[in-house]
């Protein structure tokens, strides 16, 4: 269906991602009085302009959206930006979207799905997740993984595990999903791929060690802190702020000590994050 021109529909799309808090609301409450007409108007764009401002209005509207973006789903299949939409304000009613999806061979939005079904507690969709880990898509598998983790099933952690001992690149949700797991095999995962070849796995299993709490990684996380690579210094240095440690203070005080007129165009804020770290360790210490 081709765009019509409809400049109130747009001015309300544009404020509802104003930085004025005030704008914002008033155009979400704007945008939950439109009539079912503008609406449906509204969740066509979704995957026809791609743009966060219209997935913004779309969710302000909130639940009383939902019925139109299954209509269109029913209508035109389930596409990227619709798909998300439903995840964030679909709730239990999106669930059967994204199971059909999953069933559907050569489905275009398999992998949302996959995550989808974990974001939106499907607890009761455990079996059709377990069956997805060795999925042909390694992106399916991947996200597969992370439901299941974030639906705390740790009866599958051995098979997660084995997904994630072939994250690269942009396919880390298993490992995220070892995080949400508090299961002996999962922190002995996540210690390991601190070690990985790859940055972004690396990465992620900082992030995990840091919200897993699991104190057994300081030692590691200490040793990536003379890493030359910033983007794994960062995250190494945010994992031993939400896990003080005073073993971590020699190698904290050498970052946090750098002088303005040696600073190379990332130091000053990694000294910031270690002072910060420093921090940390000495408040845990007065409780």
């Amino acid at each position: 269906m081709k765009h019509q021109p409809n400049s109130r529909l747009d001015e309300l799309i544009r404020n509802a991602s104003s930085r004025d808090s005030g704008e914002a609301a008033a155009a979400a409450i704007a945008l939950r009085q439109l009539p079912d007409e503008e609406l449906r108007a509204l969740v066509q764009r979704l995957p026809r302009d791609r743009s966060s401002e219209v997935r913004r209005a779309v969710i302000a509207v909130g639940p009383r959206v939902v019925p139109l973006l299954l209509a269109a789903v029913e209508s035109n299949g389930l596409d990227w930006d619709t798909g998300a939409v439903l995840v964030q304000i679909g709730g239990r009613q999106a669930v059967p979207v994204f199971v059909r999806e999953l069933e559907t061979p050569g489905a275009r939005c398999r992998e949302l799905a996959a995550e989808a079904l974990g974001a939106l507690g499907a607890a009761e969709q455990v079996p059709l997740l377990r069956g997805l880990l060795g999925d042909p898509d390694p992106a399916v598998a991947d996200e597969a993984a992370w439901s299941l983790g974030r639906l705390g099933d740790v009866e599958s952690v051995e098979q997660i595990a084995e997904v994630a001992r072939h994250c690269e690149f942009d396919m880390v949700a298993a490992i995220e999903g070892l995080a949400l797991l508090d299961h002996h095999l999962a922190r002995d995962q996540l210690l390991a791929h601190l070690n990985d070849n790859d940055s972004a796995v690396r990465m992620a299993a900082i992030r995990g060690v840091a919200k897993s709490g699991h104190r057994a990684a300081i030692p590691s996380l200490i040793r990536i802190v003379d890493t030359e690579d910033w983007l794994i210094l960062e995250e190494a240095l945010i994992a031993l702020t939400e896990m003080p440690d005073p073993a971590a203070e020699p190698a904290l005080r050498r970052i946090a000590d750098t002088r303005p007129d040696r600073a190379t165009p990332n130091s000053l804020a990694f000294a910031e994050l270690a002072r910060a770290a420093l921090r940390a360790i000495e408040e845990s210490s007065r409780s």
